[in-house]
């Protein structure tokens, strides 16, 4: 890796990935940065799983998970 570059964040590559999806960098609302996470998202289930409906399912699971446990994401 070249030393000039910067590793970019999680959250950065999600926003990327979002941006690119949207095809605009332009400010956009809440429900269309969700909308433009869950066609991502589908579309990976889709490509990449051989249960997309329950792997679904899972994901929704983890995040939710995660939520009620934030402390664990932040830098300590």
């Amino acid at each position: 890796m070249n030393k000039l570059m910067t590793q970019l964040s999680s959250v950065q590559l999600i926003e990327a990935a979002l941006w690119r999806e949207l095809g605009s960098t332009e400010p956009q609302s809440q429900d269309v940065l969700r909308q433009a996470l869950a066609d991502a998202v589908s579309r990976w289930l889709l490509i990449r799983s051989e249960t997309p409906d329950i792997d679904a399912l899972k994901f929704l699971c983890r995040v939710k998970a995660n939520i009620t446990q934030p402390d664990r994401f932040y830098e300590r």
